[in-house]
C-alpha cells in the first residue's frame, strides 16, 4: 500500500512538473513571436525611415543641379522703382547690394524679391510686394524691380450709417487710396478701444480692383449708456 502511494505521488510530481514545462514552453513560444513581430515592426521602420532619407538627399541634389544648371546673368546694376519712397535709401542698398556684380539667375532673383517684400511687410506694408518690371533685358547687364503698393479701396465702420459715418471720421487714422500700413490700422484700433464701452474688430479683405483692399471695421457697445443723468443735473 505504501508502495502505491509513493508511486502516485511520484506520477502527480511528473505530470505537474509535464504541466509546468509545457506551461514555461508555450510562454517562450509568444515570447518569440512578439519578439520576431517586433523586429520586423522595427526592421521596416528602419527601412521606410533609409528610403524618406535617400528620397531628401535625391530631392535635395536634383534641386542643387537644377540651380547649377540655370541660365546666368552678370547683373551690375539694379533699379529699383518706389514712387511711394517705402523702402529708404539705406533699406535698398543693404538688399540691393548682395545682388550687383553677380551673375544671377531666376532663383537668385526670386531671392531678390522676396528679400525686397520681406522688408516691406517687416514695415507695415502688408499688402504691397516687390516684383520684376515688364522692361528688362538681362543681356544689357541691367535688373528692372518695382514695388506695387498695396492700398485702401475703402473703409466701412459697421453698415456705414448715421453715428458710424462720424466714428470713421474721427478714429480712422488712415483713409480710402493710401498705402495699407498695419501700423495705421492699429492706432485706429487703439483710437476705438480708447473708450471702454466701444467693442471693435477689424478685418482686411482683399478688393475686387488689383493692388486693393477693403478695411472693415464692426464696433459693438458693450454697454448702453444715456445721456440723461447729465441732462437731470443741468
Amino acid at each position: 500500500m505504501k508502495k502505491l502511494v509513493t508511486f502516485l505521488f511520484l506520477v502527480l510530481n511528473v505530470l505537474s512538473f509535464s504541466d509546468t514545462f509545457n506551461d514555461n514552453e508555450d510562454e517562450r513560444t509568444i515570447l518569440k513571436q512578439e519578439q520576431r513581430v517586433e523586429q520586423e515592426r522595427l526592421q521596416k521602420e528602419f527601412q521606410k525611415r533609409e528610403g524618406n532619407f535617400n528620397q531628401l538627399k535625391l530631392e535635395e541634389k536634383k534641386d542643387e543641379v537644377s540651380s547649377q544648371d540655370e541660365v546666368k546673368f552678370h547683373i551690375s546694376q539694379i533699379n529699383l522703382e518706389d514712387d511711394e519712397n517705402l523702402l529708404n535709401e539705406i533699406e535698398r542698398e543693404n538688399i540691393l547690394g548682395k545682388y550687383i556684380d553677380k551673375d544671377l539667375g531666376s532663383t537668385d532673383i526670386t531671392n531678390l524679391v522676396t528679400d525686397l517684400t520681406n522688408r516691406l511687410i517687416a514695415k507695415g506694408y502688408i499688402t504691397s510686394v516687390a516684383t520684376i518690371s515688364e522692361d528688362n533685358d538681362l543681356s544689357t547687364k541691367t535688373l528692372n524691380l518695382k514695388v506695387v503698393p498695396g492700398r485702401i479701396e475703402k473703409i466701412t465702420v459697421n453698415e456705414d450709417k448715421g453715428f458710424d459715418n462720424l466714428k470713421k471720421s474721427f478714429l480712422v487714422s488712415t483713409k480710402k487710396g493710401k498705402v495699407l500700413n498695419i501700423r495705421d490700422l492699429d492706432t485706429t484700433t487703439e483710437n476705438f478701444n480708447y473708450l471702454e464701452s466701444n467693442n471693435m474688430t477689424m478685418e482686411i479683405v482683399p478688393s475686387e480692383i488689383p493692388n486693393y483692399s477693403i478695411i472693415k471695421i464692426k464696433n459693438e457697445m458693450k454697454n448702453k449708456f444715456t445721456v440723461s443723468a447729465l441732462t437731470n443735473n443741468l
